[in-house]
């Protein structure tokens, strides 16, 4: 289970609290990057991810803890209004109470939701026992539990990830042996108008609607920022 750092992730239902947007703007300008463009908006969301990550713990905190935080305190004012009754500000604590707990398991079913990666289900009823449950198998599924090397079963982690980056240096290095050629190739032409279309410029409004068209939770690369935060 333990393979090294998390990775940062996104979370969609960041969007949903009100501090957020404020939060990554005031982050955002407070960022002294010098060079190009390019370069200033990637060294810009390597600072963002750092702020993220602390903003989560520290504001957005631990949805789970936060919910028992709650729940543990709503039994409290129960069992006080099964003894002696609740005064009328209790009461209204405990309707406070009762709000917040519903906000925080809408929290939790949206980041289940996420985790889970289902699309043909909509957010309504709570699901998150579902979503749990499609979470642990995908995190199954894609466990390595081990490697044989040289014929015997290895579990040793840096055994493991040295082969893994091995193997993937030797099928990606450089062969001179083998090499391609394209003498005898023929190739399909594609017409006036298709050649005009492909290297013709592109506006701003086409890279807006192909950004938009895209699914909300799906990232980029493995920076974790995903089309819905951009």
């Amino acid at each position: 289970m333990d393979w090294g750092v998390k990775p940062f992730r996104c979370l969609d239902v960041w969007q949903r609290d009100s501090r957020f947007k404020e939060f990554v703007s005031l982050s955002w300008s407070s960022y002294e990057v010098v060079g190009g463009g390019i370069f200033v908006f990637k060294e810009k969301l390597k600072k963002l991810k750092v702020d993220l990550k602390v903003w989560n713990k520290e504001v957005f905190r631990d949805v789970n803890l936060a919910s028992k935080e709650v729940q543990k305190r709503i039994e409290v004012l129960d069992a006080r209004d099964d003894d002696c009754g609740l005064a009328e500000s209790e009461r209204e604590e405990r309707k406070a109470l009762l709000a917040e707990l519903n906000k925080t398991r809408f929290k939790q079913e949206a980041i289940m939701f996420q985790k889970a990666r289902q699309k043909w289900l909509k957010q309504g009823d709570l699901n998150t026992r579902f979503f749990h449950s499609t979470v642990k198998w995908r995190r199954a599924r894609n466990q390595l539990h081990g490697l044989f090397v040289n014929g015997t079963w290895c579990e040793d982690k840096q055994v493991i990830k040295d082969k893994v980056q091995e193997f993937i240096k030797d099928r990606f290095d450089k062969n001179d042996a083998c090499q391609v050629r394209l003498d005898n190739a023929r190739f399909c032409s594609i017409l006036d108008l298709d050649n005009d279309l492909l290297i013709g410029e592109f506006s701003e409004e086409e890279i807006r609607a192909v950004v938009w068209s895209c699914d909300n939770s799906k990232s980029l690369g493995p920076d974790g920022f995903n089309f819905g935060f951009l």
